[in-house]
């Protein structure tokens, strides 16, 4: 790109380049700051997500050990029980990068009946959904976290790229044209003052 020749159509075709690189910059930049916003509220909501499956997980086991029901009654009582382990998942995009959202799904009721079962037995069933609600929340939100991540490695790279070799590069080539039209032109001004000057000393030679 250095070796160019030396015209003024090159020369408008790097300012046009090292305009485009520069707008390009701005953009990695903009972006930059938008993904960090992004991942500073989702690290935050990670913390906020352990912290409350701590909580429920010590809540769900208290609760369940202090259920009344006997170990027969449980053996009959789980296999009737549905677990939904499915997942409801959308996305979003953020500047290029796609960001998985969790949605909850409805609880379902316990299926075993009212005689087999007790009021802290279902009161547990239903803690431990929460629990695995939130650990489901948890899963997504880290990998958002994660394509977060590389989304502002990837643009720190291209940005880095662009503000230390490409733009200087391009800069480079439009002062070496610069100055090679500048040379050009001094010494084309010069080879024509010479020969006007030749011209006027014929002239009173001639006289």
């Amino acid at each position: 790109m250095h070796n160019q020749l030396p015209t003024k159509r090159n020369l408008l075709t790097a300012k046009r380049n090292l305009q485009l690189a520069m707008n390009g910059h701005d953009l990695l930049e903009k972006k930059f700051k938008v993904l960090l916003r992004e991942y500073l509220s989702y690290n935050a909501l990670i913390q906020q997500l352990r912290s409350e499956i701590k909580v429920a997980l010590k809540k769900a086991k208290a609760t369940l050990s202090e259920t009344k029901v006997n170990d027969k009654q449980l053996n009959r009582i789980i296999p009737q029980m549905s677990f939904d382990a499915s997942l409801k998942i959308s996305f979003s995009n953020i500047m290029g990068v796609l960001i998985p959202k969790y949605h909850t799904t409805n609880k379902i009721k316990p299926l075993h009946s009212f005689t087999e079962g007790s009021t802290t037995l279902d009161e547990a069933f239903f803690i431990w959904q929460d629990v695995k609600i939130l650990v489901q929340e948890l899963a997504i939100t880290q990998i958002a976290l994660n394509h977060l991540s590389a989304g502002i490695k990837k643009a720190q790279k291209r940005s880095s790229a662009l503000i230390n070799i490409t733009i200087p590069r391009y800069q480079k080539t439009i002062k070496q044209i610069a100055d090679r039209l500048e040379e050009h032109e001094r010494n084309e001004l010069a080879r024509t003052k010479s020969r006007l000057k030749s011209k006027h000393t014929n002239a009173c030679a001639q006289t």
